[in-house]
């Protein structure tokens, strides 16, 4: 709970509108959540696909798309 608030709070301070009222009770962050759960779920499954081909790229690299 309290990471989610701090979560929130972090959000709020730089104005990501995106979020906007999403920690604004238990019942949203857990909503929040749930929808990053997903999204990292359909990458992991994409990532499979996609990562495809012989040319290696650094580990570094990985980070920094572009």
């Amino acid at each position: 709970m309290v990471q989610a608030m701090a979560i929130g709070a972090s959000f709020a301070l730089h104005k990501i509108e995106s979020t906007k009222g999403d920690f604004q009770t238990v019942g949203s962050a857990i909503d929040y959540f749930q929808s990053r759960r997903r999204h990292l779920v359909a990458l992991l499954y994409t990532l499979a696909d996609a990562a495809t081909g012989s040319q290696t790229v650094a580990q570094l690299d990985t980070l920094r798309a572009g």
